[in-house]
């Protein structure tokens, strides 16, 4: 475990995009029907004081996280 003050810094990297939604019943001669949004899955990499770095993959919205951890508690 870690503590908040041994963060020195996180970035997020090997962003995309997956579908959320079910594709719904093709019939010949129309096109897909898809229900559900867009999600941005990304990977975000930890830089601890010491040099050591931590990953955390597959986090969804990654931007938000960070910002909202680096806001309330690293105070950036």
């Amino acid at each position: 475990m870690i503590e908040w003050s041994q963060i020195q810094d996180m970035i997020v990297y090997k962003v995309f995009m997956r579908h959320s939604g079910k594709i719904g019943p093709i019939f010949e001669g129309s096109s897909p029907n898809i229900y559900g949004e867009l999600e941005e899955i990304g990977t975000i990499r930890i830089i601890l004081k010491d040099g050591r770095q931590i990953e955390i993959k597959n986090v969804l919205t990654p931007f938000t996280v960070v910002d909202y951890i680096k806001k309330v508690y690293l105070k950036k």
